[in-house]
């Protein structure tokens, strides 16, 4: 009998450290396993929106790309456009400033040309003048008369 008291005191013992366990040690334990699970799950949601996050801004990323991509070509395209332009414009007034002093070129050398031949007149009235005048102040011989020719020719 000793033996069945001893396990019959060992069963109430061990009844009791169920009891106890069950009362007081399993509550935390599944409450902390509880948490745990918990934050697990909210953990692998905030994974999983950061997931669909980074998904979007790619997504977003690569709209951006393309925009600034078709922003940059447009503004090369009216860059070009712009210097095309520009360059036309430019030649467009390199074509009448050269027409402009090229006219203005005719025009001094015709009023040059005009002068040269006023003056050429002058002189050569001037001459003519001067050699009658000498011819008429000395005597109508041969050398004479060839002397003042060959001196006219020089002057003129």
């Amino acid at each position: 009998m000793n033996v069945n008291i001893s396990f019959v005191g060992q069963m109430i013992t061990f009844a009791i450290l169920i009891w106890v366990t069950m009362k007081f040690v399993w509550p935390p334990l599944i409450a902390a396993i509880d948490r745990r699970n918990k934050e697990i799950a909210d953990g692998l949601a905030a994974a999983e929106q950061g997931r669909q996050s980074l998904e979007e801004a790619k997504g977003r990323q690569q709209e951006m790309i393309a925009d600034a991509r078709s922003k940059a070509s447009e503004t090369m395209r009216e860059g070009k456009q712009r210097h095309d332009d520009i360059v036309a414009a430019a030649a467009d007034e390199a074509q009448a400033e050269k027409q402009r002093i090229i006219a203005e070129g005719h025009r001094q050398i015709e009023a040059e040309r005009a002068k040269m031949v006023l003056e050429l007149r002058e002189n050569y009235a001037a001459l003519v003048v001067d050699g009658a005048r000498r011819i008429l102040k000395r005597e109508f011989d041969a050398k004479t008369h060839s002397d003042m020719i060959d001196k006219l020719a020089e002057k003129i």
